[in-house]
Formats: C-alpha cells, sequence, structure tokens
C-alpha cells in the first residue's frame, strides 16, 4: 500500500530509522513535499527540476522489518516514485547513494552509477 507522506505522521518514524542507519533527517523543509510511504515500511521522495530529470532522495526503510517485506516495500516505493515522474513528464530519475545495499537496488533498477559520487540514473523514456 502506498500513501502520500505527512511529516506530522510520518516524521518521527524517518528520523528513528535513519538514525539506526547513522544518517541524520535533514531540515524538513529539504525533504520534497511529493514523499511516499511503501507499506508502512519504506519512505522516499521525489524532487522535482525544472529539467527533464527528477531526483529520488531520502529513501529510507525500517531497518527492524522483515527483509523480504523491506525488500518488497522498497521495490513498491521505487515504482510508486518512478511512475509519479513518468505521469509529470520526466524522462530521467537520478539518485545519490552512500549504503551499498541501496547502491545494489539502484543498480538492480536498471539506473547507472556514474561520476565519483556514484550518481545513479535511469532513463525513463519520452523524448
Amino acid at each position: 500500500m502506498i500513501e502520500k507522506f505527512d511529516f506530522a505522521v510520518h516524521g518521527e518514524r524517518l528520523e528513528r530509522w535513519l538514525k539506526k542507519r547513522g544518517v541524520s533527517l535533514p531540515d524538513k523543509r529539504l525533504l520534497s513535499n511529493l514523499g511516499f510511504v511503501s507499506n508502512g515500511i519504506a519512505i522516499g521522495f521525489l524532487f522535482c527540476t525544472q529539467a527533464g530529470q527528477a531526483y529520488i532522495d531520502h529513501v529510507a526503510a525500517d531497518p527492524d522489518s522483515n527483509s523480504h517485506l523491506r525488500d518488497q516495500a522498497l521495490d513498491e516505493l521505487f515504482n510508486a516514485l518512478e511512475v509519479e515522474a513518468k505521469k509529470m513528464g520526466y524522462v530521467m530519475a537520478m539518485a545519490l547513494a552512500a549504503l551499498p545495499a541501496m547502491k545494489r537496488r539502484f543498480m538492480s533498477r536498471g539506473y547507472y552509477p556514474h561520476g565519483d559520487y556514484t550518481l545513479f540514473y535511469k532513463v525513463l523514456g519520452g523524448k
């Protein structure tokens, strides 16, 4: 189940998950207004640009959840973010990833590593 992210409802959960991974919650003003929660286990955001690409960022999942359910929730989350980007007319999704598991997940979804900071991108179609 995919629902829209609401900081008042989901912010504390996101902060807790990030903290367990050794990552700080960014200032809420830096989070996109376009975020999703998947099955209460995974959260991610789509950052829109005025160009043909959108950015996926601040993805987190409950580290204490069942690994199989977490994988499913992350797959559903990425599907929702990519579908939303396509609906908005974006032709590419990009992301930065630091955690090895997240890098592997992006690559398994067809994203390509690029540059010193391992920037991932995926062509979504269109012109």
